[in-house]
């Protein structure tokens, strides 16, 4: 059964009605409570997670855990439960969209820092709480921030990364799952995670609301993760001059790589970020309350068994996510390294040293011609053997009764030192292989994790378009 075409259906005493979205870890249908007459959102769990052993026990558990949060800025669960294969989440409506709806609709704008200061507040309000029951969310980022009609902000979906890191279908073994854009360092080490990892998160996008950006962005997973662990981001103040020096000093210590060096909790956080802005309000800009405008879908006619046709979404994969990238870059990179290393090693004869970049030039095309990743280019590479060709150097012998006479001789050429070549080719390919194994990490994570990272962009649409309607 799939859970993309539940329109219709009925589970328990919910009537599913739209299809709002999908993605990796569930859709989600605004659905109608026939006993109390409301309606409510349904998020129905992906089937790829239930066929996974021990998953009905895990997500009780956790459908358990979120449904005991009882909190102003934590989005009501009404009710869970399963029908058949599948497993269902009841959730409160909500009509003001996302954060992300927000952030998408008005990209050339920020609000107020004291409105900051205000949803800074709400969540850190909701976090700590959760904190205290011994719920990390592990996932904090703009989709998972949601707002009443009101502008009254709601934190969702906990309980569910935990459940989807649980399940080895998407995660894989020692793998992790989260938002890259968002993930504090320990969560890119894989070790254990904490409160405070959530006010990491919660800093990243504070950072982004300030700024109208994240803090660290790259092209590549490795490049990313480089940055979330060693570097420090631009201060906000280049971006937006208005922000006092002292936002800056707040965001740097939420954003401290050790978890031990940040705030001693989340309010903490909202507290002397509210303190930094002191005189630097600024006037209200209805950024959390202003109507969002609905994103136009065609229609899906219902068809015979009642259910509606699941409408495909889409998305195009950045470069990093294609692991022919990063097959070819390491590739490209083992021979660049290879080419840099002949020349730098001292020769006798020119002729020889472009004897020899043709022979890496031909058996690198060579390999990859026939299908060749870039660990057996490597492996071909430090396999090969040079063989110079002798070339033909004239001896004149001179005579006083005839013309002078020319014997061609074979010439010896001054080889590259075999040893130095040999040094300098097993080198290279020991760099290359670190940078293919380094690769080969974030492929795995990569490759592992693509369709709950797909799912975390395919929720966020999913929520949109609930929030919207």
């Amino acid at each position: 059964m799939s859970i993309d075409n539940l329109s219709g259906q009925t589970f328990g005493q919910y009537e599913l009605r739209d299809r709002l979205g999908a993605g990796g870890m569930g859709a989600v249908y605004r659905a109608y409570q026939k006993n109390l007459k409301r309606e409510v959102a349904v998020k129905v769990i992906s089937i790829t997670l239930s066929q996974q052993s021990g998953y009905v026990e895990r997500f009780l558990r956790e459908a358990e855990t979120s449904a005991r949060l009882e909190n102003a800025h934590i989005i009501p669960i009404y009710d869970f439960g399963t029908q058949g294969p599948l497993s269902y989440i009841v959730m409160r409506m909500l009509t003001g969209g996302s954060l992300t709806d927000r952030l998408q609709q008005r990209p050339d704008s920020t609000p107020s820092l004291g409105e900051i200061a205000s949803l800074l507040g709400q969540l850190a309000n909701a976090l700590d709480y959760a904190h205290s029951q011994g719920v990390i969310h592990r996932d904090i980022k703009p989709s998972n921030v949601m707002f009443d009609h009101n502008g009254t902000a709601f934190v969702v979906d906990f309980g569910v990364a935990y459940l989807a890191q649980a399940t080895t279908a998407l995660t894989g073994t020692g793998t992790t799952l989260g938002t890259p854009l968002y993930m504090p360092p320990e969560q890119w080490r894989n070790e254990n995670l904490s409160a405070a990892s959530d006010q990491y998160a919660l800093a990243v996008m504070t950072y982004q609301l300030v700024t109208g950006r994240v803090p660290f962005i790259a092209n590549t997973p490795f490049a990313l993760m480089h940055l979330h662990l060693n570097e420090m981001p631009t201060p906000p103040q280049v971006a937006r001059a208005n922000v006092p020096e002292a936002v800056a000093l707040v965001l740097q210590r939420a954003l401290a790589k050790k978890p031990e060096d940040r705030f001693p909790n989340v309010t903490a956080f909202a507290q002397a970020f509210q303190r930094a802005i002191a005189g630097h309000e600024g006037e209200t800009t209805g950024y959390f309350t202003f109507k969002l405008r609905r994103e136009s879908s065609p229609s899906r006619p219902i068809n015979g068994s009642g259910s509606r046709p699941s409408v495909p979404i889409s998305s195009m994969q950045p470069l990093y996510r294609r692991p022919l990238v990063w097959v070819f870059a390491a590739v490209i990179a083992a021979l660049l390294l290879l080419v840099v290393a002949l020349a730098l090693v001292p020769s006798g004869d020119g002729g020889l040293e472009e004897q020899q970049t043709r022979v890496v030039l031909n058996i690198t095309q060579t390999a990859l011609a026939g299908g060749g990743d870039s660990g057996s280019v490597i492996q071909v590479l430090s396999s090969a053997t040079f063989t110079p060709t002798a070339s033909i150097t004239p001896t004149v012998t001179p005579s006083a009764t005839n013309p002078p006479t020319v014997t061609p001789i074979p010439a010896t050429p001054t080889p590259r030192p075999a040893e130095l070549t040999r040094v300098a080719l097993e080198t290279v390919v020991a760099e290359a292989q670190l940078a293919t194994e380094a690769a080969q990490v974030v492929l795995d994570v990569t490759n592992t994790a693509s369709a709950a990272q797909a799912a975390a962009v395919q929720a966020a649409t999913a929520t949109a378009a609930q929030a919207a309607t």
